[in-house]
C-alpha cells in the first residue's frame, strides 16, 4: 500500500506542477475506527480491519462481558464498547490468528497509520484514541487493565 500511495503522491505532484520541496504542509483524513498491526520493522502483520467489518462482534460481547457489561465499560471508559473499535479487532487476531497476533509491537488506527508512513512516528491523538476501546474518555488516558483484558499476554 505504502508504495502505491508514494507513486500516487508523486504524480499528484507531478500534474499540478509542483516540485515536492515546495510543500510546507499535508492534512490526513480517512477512517477513524479499526486495527492496523503493526511489527517491529513498522509493516503490517495482518491486513487492517475497518469499523465496518463486524466479524468480530462475538469478540466484543465477550470484553463488553468481562468489563461488567455496559456499565462497567461506561464506569471504566466513559463508553460502551462497540465491534466497530479496535479493541475486538485486536481479540479477534489474538484468537483467529496466533501468530499475526505473537509479532505485533504497535497498534494504530487506519489513518495514524498514514501519519506513520508519512512521519515514522506512531502517534494519536485522544478524539481518535476513543475509538479503541481501550482509553478513558474522562481521564484523557491509556487504561492499561482494560486492554490486559484484550490481549492478556
Amino acid at each position: 500500500m505504502a508504495d502505491r500511495l508514494e507513486r500516487r503522491i508523486f504524480a499528484a505532484l507531478e500534474k499540478a506542477g509542483v516540485a515536492a520541496s515546495q510543500v510546507r504542509g499535508i492534512g490526513v483524513s480517512g477512517q477513524q475506527h479499526g486495527m492496523v498491526a503493526l511489527d517491529s520493522e513498522g509493516e503490517p502483520v495482518y491486513p487492517a480491519k475497518l469499523w465496518c467489518d463486524t466479524e468480530t462482534s462475538t469478540q466484543n460481547a465477550d470484553l463488553v462481558a468481562r468489563l461488567g457489561g455496559e456499565a462497567g465499560c461506561l464506569e471504566k471508559l466513559g463508553l460502551v464498547l462497540q465491534t466497530g473499535y479496535t479493541a475486538s479487532k485486536v481479540a479477534w487476531l489474538r484468537e483467529k490468528h496466533p501468530h499475526a497476533y505473537q509479532r505485533i509491537e504497535s497498534l494504530l488506527l487506519p489513518h495514524d497509520y498514514l501519519n506513520f508512513w508519512l512521519t515514522g512516528e506512531r502517534v494519536t491523538e485522544a478524539g481518535d484514541a476513543s475509538g479503541t476501546g481501550y482509553f478513558d474518555t474522562r481521564k484523557r488516558c491509556w487504561q492499561l487493565d482494560v486492554f490486559a483484558e484484550i490481549a492478556p499476554n
